[in-house]
């Protein structure tokens, strides 16, 4: 087996080389293309590796020493027309008999006047390139059968019409071996018609898949489907989500039903609003008074997560606030601090942090903890969580999200932490731009319930109970 590469511009000019070099029998083993490379990784040239048998290359080599300089026009035929001729050329070569080789001495007899003449081989020589060059030119187009034939001969020309050649019929009486090309010639155009049969049918299947789907898309859709449709992707919902809200439309009303802008639309809001998942946090239920809970608020940058946290304490009773800051110092207490009457402790590690929940839980009280991942190391955060539920009977996380950060930002915090927490918190509601960038991200994690928004400034009264209602009211804006 001969190996070869090959480096061209484009893929066309690397199989001419290929075909000119190898000939057309050649064997395509690896082919490394820049496509899907940018940048410093993209190439400029496309690197094809081939193989041929190392008969059909000797073959080939007889061809091309046959052909001398008529080999340039004789390879830009089509591949199946040049592999043909090159067979009937070695068929034909095969049965011209070898010149018997001169005896090797030491002597000077075979030099000079004494050398034996070579006239009596030369027509044996070349009655191989005689019956090669006695067919008819390359250049010219390959000549269909006659309609003699049998209908499945006819059939099997005309599907291989570009590798057939008809040999001149005083050659085809002269040439002994013409019968026996010929034998070989029906098999391999019996076999390829079945080849090309079992390929048009397998277009066949696939053109009438195509010719569906274009049927598909080509029908009118609905008034109402088409309303919903264009008003969700206005209102950068996902398109994802669009389509799953179309299919379930499309398997429940009937066709006429699907023009009607208000069904449709009322049946999307119903979907939409089982989409959000909404619960109460674990710290107002009944018994919280005799059980006492605590309540750890996560984030990685400012979301609100401080100024949630006093709301929530200002919301609970006997309850108190742990704040981790990087250098605890004795910090003067806000105005808020001072009108909510709100008791903050201050700490630097996740140590005193666990003293002082200890502490409190003691006496009694809920306790919420203001912790912020400075390092955004995630193992870090997930010790102390696990540390949490260890040694404290009722705890609940919840991350801290802000709605003026992007959709983008806020599903990777939310992929970040699930694992371990148990709701969210939306913040700066009133300062959000874009609600449906807040409905996919809840959307998407339906897992991780809503537990509260943030909607102003104002303490405590800028903190509400969250609810799909409040999502779906902010995006379509209903008077």
């Amino acid at each position: 087996m001969f190996v070869r590469k090959f480096q061209a511009d484009s893929l066309e000019e690397a199989l001419k080389d290929i075909k000119y070099q190898l000939g057309p029998d050649a064997i395509i083993l690896k082919t490394i293309t820049n496509k899907g490379l940018k940048g410093a990784f993209k190439k400029n040239r496309i690197e094809i590796t081939a193989a041929i048998p190392e008969g059909k290359l000797k073959e080939k080599m007889q061809v091309d020493r046959a052909l001398g300089e008529n080999k340039d026009d004789f390879y830009q035929n089509k591949s199946s027309y040049i592999s043909n001729m090159i067979s009937s050329y070695s068929l034909h070569a095969k049965d011209v008999p070898k010149r018997p080789a001169a005896a090797i001495n030491n002597s000077y007899g075979n030099l000079g006047l004494n050398k034996p003449p070579l006239a009596k081989n030369i027509s044996e020589v070349s009655a191989g390139l005689d019956s090669f060059l006695s067919q008819k030119s390359h250049n010219e187009k390959p000549v269909l059968h006659s309609q003699k034939n049998s209908f499945d001969q006819v059939n099997s020309d005309e599907d291989l019409d570009h590798d057939s050649f008809e040999v001149e019929k005083g050659a085809r009486d002269q040439n002994p071996t013409s019968a026996a090309y010929q034998t070989v010639k029906n098999d391999f155009s019996r076999d390829d018609f079945e080849k090309q049969k079992r390929k048009i049918e397998e277009l066949e299947s696939k053109l009438s898949e195509i010719v569906k789907k274009v049927d598909k898309f080509s029908r009118i859709e609905p008034s109402g489907l088409y309303q919903l449709r264009t008003t969700l992707r206005s209102l950068d919902i996902t398109e994802q989500y669009i389509q799953k809200l179309i299919r379930k439309a499309t398997f429940e009303f009937k066709e006429e039903d699907l023009s009607n802008d208000e069904m449709i639309f009322e049946f999307a809001l119903r979907e939409m609003l089982h989409s959000i998942s909404v619960e109460m946090p674990l710290f107002s239920s009944l018994d919280s008074d005799k059980r006492p809970v605590v309540t750890v608020l996560i984030s990685e940058t400012s979301s609100g997560q401080s100024t949630m946290v006093m709301k929530l304490g200002s919301l609970k009773k006997n309850s108190v606030v742990i704040r981790n800051v990087k250098v605890c110092d004795e910090l003067k207490k806000s105005i808020s601090e001072q009108l909510l009457n709100i008791e903050i402790i201050n700490v630097s590690s996740i140590a005193e942090i666990m003293s002082e929940t200890r502490k409190n839980i003691e006496k009694g009280k809920s306790v919420f903890i203001d912790y912020k991942n400075f390092q955004k190391e995630f193992n870090e955060t997930k010790k102390f969580v696990e540390g949490l539920k260890r040694s404290f009977d009722h705890v609940e996380i919840l991350v801290s999200l802000s709605a003026i950060h992007s959709e983008l930002y806020n599903k990777k915090v939310l992929s970040t932490y699930k694992t371990l927490v148990d709701g969210l918190i939306y913040s700066h509601l009133d300062l959000c731009l874009n609600f449906g960038a807040i409905f996919n991200a809840l959307e998407g994690e339906k897992a991780i319930p809503a537990k509260f928004f943030g909607t102003g400034p104002v303490m405590p009264d800028d903190i509400e109970a969250a609810s799909a209602e409040r999502i779906l009211d902010s995006i379509f804006k209903f008077d």
